[in-house]
């Protein structure tokens, strides 16, 4: 295996010899609740069966609790039966839309698009894993004054030794009100800013006073950071 990525549920598997035959991509599918889907798998006797059912919801894209990124929620109208995790989910017409996937959701379980599954395979053969951007901070939502006004932020309650908010003179006490030119209120608009490599501005509140730095976000150092500064940023 080259890699895995649980915020995802994808797996990069390399084979060595032999041929495989691709199926249609339906990278610019619009599926609609209600369609038509089937998924094709093995059941424990390793026989092929398959599976029938309708699209139960879309929306936009989202992150799943594990911390991945989906371009795009596809929702079964059902659960999964043994030997269908992982199994591709196609349409009427054959085309594929993803791989079924209930590690997400209980009831009912999710398409993860193909589009998310191209770019994290992407990740995962490059580097074996996907790469997410680090900063090194915990944060907290807070409220601060700042010239007799309240300001709402995140109070940054840890700093991770060698870290790039540390390294960018971030310092615990610190409220964060603005991160890359926009109000930083929201634990999840940090988290989708966090770009590797990206240079981001951010202007804190300390000691009554503002200011401006910098941070390079970094990719996240290990998949099990633990608890404290990793555990959101």
């Amino acid at each position: 295996m080259r890699g895995a990525d649980g915020g995802t549920d994808i797996a990069a598997i390399v084979f060595e010899s032999g041929s495989l035959t691709l199926i249609d991509h339906a990278e610019t599918a619009t599926p609609r609740v209600g369609d038509f889907v089937f998924a094709v798998g093995r059941d424990p006797s390793v026989a092929v069966h398959a599976s029938f059912g309708h699209i139960g919801s879309v929306a936009g894209p989202w992150r799943t609790w594990r911390g991945g990124n989906i371009d795009a929620l596809i929702r079964l109208d059902g659960d999964l039966s043994g030997g269908f995790q992982g199994a591709p989910v196609a349409t009427a017409t054959g085309t594929l839309l993803g791989i079924a996937s209930s590690a997400f959701s209980r009831g009912h379980a999710v398409v993860v698009p193909v589009t998310t599954i191209d770019a994290t395979l992407d990740q995962l053969m490059a580097h074996g894993r996907v790469q997410h951007g680090f900063i090194g901070l915990a944060l907290q939502p807070a409220r601060a004054q700042f010239e007799g006004n309240g300001i709402d932020g995140l109070l940054v309650s840890s700093v991770a030794e060698g870290g790039p908010g540390a390294q960018a003179g971030l310092q615990v006490g610190d409220v964060i009100v603005e991160f890359a030119d926009q109000p930083a209120t929201r634990l999840e608009a940090i988290r989708d800013a966090l770009q590797v490599g990206s240079r981001i501005g951010v202007v804190v509140l300390r000691g009554g006073q503002k200011h401006s730095l910098a941070i390079e976000v970094a990719p996240r150092p290990s998949p099990h950071c633990g608890r404290g500064a990793c555990a959101t940023s």
